[in-house]
């Protein structure tokens, strides 16, 4: 089997709400552009005389690895690659001053430059047993559009021009195996919790349940939200649905219920959230979530919690 390298195109999110429009539709069929359509690049100029080439034993990327025998030995990894290319494309020069990276210099007399390439919608494969495929693949990967890998355009470390991530199976295999690690082991926790532990956190993790919702019904909801990995709107929005779940999950017994409790006194309105704090009427009781339940959990303070009990009590007895 050809050793092969993939560039891919990063699939477009838009929230659930927006406007129906060309990228929402697009994104919904798991798409950033049309079918067939791309982005024709040309090696990317870092200044007057110097190109970014994916083959430079001299970059930064290089110079800032911080162990100095691992610098050592990517410097001649990459050198060596760059020397190989040269011979196998029977190309005289491939440093980043170059005149080869300028396409502007080609005609149809003197070919020996780089040409245009396009990075299509979906998958990019190129044949590294080929050395033209492999000198594209190599100066495309650090084309300032497309990001190292999808960690790193995840994380924000890419640049805001970013439209495509280098694929890395290795990688991915070990990004998707510590994804579905961490949901097996939530719906783990999940199956182990008591009914009522499992309705406080889908509470807390925003899902539509009331006192009223079948035991079913709050199992599916937290196990859905669980495979949607990411919280696409709410006051989560755009974190990780899984990571969100351990944590309420995982909270003291304590802890958990005085978060449900103030949830609860929220959705019924004996309190109300504003932007200078936690209200109840027109008088603020503590500056924040975090510190109204630190007073409620507070050992000392054990009569606000008894209180905040019977008004959540009183106002469900109301309404029933």
């Amino acid at each position: 089997m050809a050793s092969i390298g993939k560039i891919v195109s990063i699939k477009l999110e838009t929230p659930s709400g927006e406007i129906k429009t060309m990228a929402h539709s697009l994104s919904l069929k798991g798409k950033s552009r049309v079918p067939n359509t791309g982005v024709m690049i040309t090696p990317y100029r870092e200044n007057n005389s110097t190109y970014r080439t994916g083959i430079d034993e001299h970059s930064k990327l290089i110079a800032n690895i911080p162990d100095k025998s691992g610098r050592e030995a990517e410097f001649e990894r990459i050198k060596d690659i760059r020397e190989r290319l040269q011979r196998n494309c029977n190309i005289a020069d491939l440093t980043p001053t170059s005149k080869f990276w300028n396409y502007s210099m080609w005609t149809p007399l003197d070919q020996n430059h780089v040409t245009p390439e396009k990075l299509r919608e979906g998958e990019n494969i190129f044949n590294l047993e080929n050395p033209f495929q492999e000198l594209s693949f190599r100066w495309m990967s650090v084309h300032p559009i497309v990001a190292p890998s999808l960690e790193a355009y995840q994380r924000g470390d890419a640049g805001p021009a970013v439209q495509f991530y280098v694929y890395d199976e290795q990688v991915e295999n070990e990004r998707n195996y510590k994804k579905k690690k961490l949901i097996n082991d939530a719906v783990i926790k999940l199956d182990a919790a008591s009914p009522e532990k499992r309705k406080k956190v889908a509470k807390l993790m925003g899902l539509p349940v009331s006192d009223f919702s079948a035991e079913s019904l709050v199992y599916n909801l937290i196990d859905s939200k669980l495979k949607e990995t990411e919280f696409k709107e709410g006051q989560y929005r755009g974190l990780s649905t899984v990571s969100m779940f351990h944590k309420f999950m995982d909270m003291q017994g304590k802890l958990l219920n005085a978060k449900y409790l103030v949830a609860e006194a929220v959705d019924y309105n004996i309190f109300r959230k504003r932007e200078s704090g936690i209200y109840e009427g027109e008088t603020r009781i503590a500056d924040s979530d975090d510190k109204l339940i630190a007073d409620l959990t507070d050992v000392g303070s054990q009569e606000l919690l008894i209180a905040l009990e019977e008004k959540v009590k009183t106002k469900k007895l109301a309404l029933v």
